[in-house]
């Protein structure tokens, strides 16, 4: 068993090392990988520092209206 492990963490490093070596035709796409979600992340920080300013009145809004449902017409 401690041998599969061994080969499987040797393969998984020549794979990396294939996907990230810049010579390489897949080492090209592992980098544009790598850009792409760096982008991304960007992207979703950006998107998570502005949303909150922007939904915040409506969401509350929402609520409102169900706290005031659930007074008049349940037992809250």
């Amino acid at each position: 068993m401690r041998r599969l492990t061994e080969r499987a963490a040797q393969r998984a490093s020549l794979i990396a090392a294939d996907l990230l070596h810049p010579a390489s035709p897949r080492g090209q796409k592992g980098q544009d990988l790598v850009e792409y979600a760096l982008l991304v992340g960007f992207v979703a920080v950006a998107v998570a520092a502005v949303i909150p300013y922007q939904v915040t009145g409506p969401i509350s809004g929402i609520f409102n209206k169900i706290e005031l449902f659930m007074k008049t017409w349940g037992n809250g």
